[in-house]
């Protein structure tokens, strides 16, 4: 996450950047004027084409995280917060049934459904808010608090035992986008 100094976008001067710390940032106005928000939500899980030295049927990338900006006013010393959303996980070969941690600040959970798979957790949304209650879900009754937000993308997901594999959805607009908008196939035997 990024912010600028704007008056409109002109003269714009970078103040601060933000990366992932699984907790919360203030940022304090330096002065009267507008401000330029702009977000980036995580990556999903990648599987990478050999783990461990085990191979994948092919390195698969996560889905890229949305992008979204917006001009706020603030008065000198006003705070707003940012939670920055982490990379998704990748999760292999483990047991069936098991469960991945999603990116932090909401990123989707993955699930091992069958053996020789490999697999990635979404990644986390990034936002803005007016007040510091930390993860975006933790906003359910204060949604008119939160000035914007950029969604994590989809993991990616690859079956030596299913002969399938399928890159992970992407984030933005307002719906974002699916896998198969991308690549995903089912080989043959």
């Amino acid at each position: 996450a990024q912010w600028f100094d704007s008056s409109y976008l002109d003269d714009t001067t970078k103040l601060n950047d933000y990366i992932c710390t699984e907790s919360v940032e203030t940022f304090t106005a330096n002065s009267d004027g507008y401000y330029l928000l702009e977000a980036w939500g995580a990556q999903g899980g990648s599987v990478p084409e050999n783990i461990n030295g085990s191979k994948t049927l092919e390195a698969i990338e996560g889905g890229k995280g949305g992008y979204s900006y917006g001009i706020v006013y603030l008065n000198k010393d006003d705070e707003i917060y940012v939670v920055v959303g982490c990379e998704g996980k990748t999760l292999m070969n483990s047991v069936k049934g098991t469960t991945l941690e999603g990116g932090y600040n909401g990123g989707g959970q993955a699930l091992l459904d069958v053996i020789k798979n490999y697999q990635g957790s979404g990644g986390g949304a990034t936002h803005f808010a007016t007040n510091n209650l930390g993860e975006l879900k933790n906003f359910e009754n204060n949604k008119s608090d939160v000035l914007l937000v950029a969604g994590g993308g989809g993991g990616s997901y690859s079956s030596t035992e299913i002969n399938y594999y399928s890159v992970g959805g992407f984030g933005g607009g307002q719906l974002g986008g699916s896998a198969t908008d991308r690549k995903s196939t089912r080989l043959n035997s």
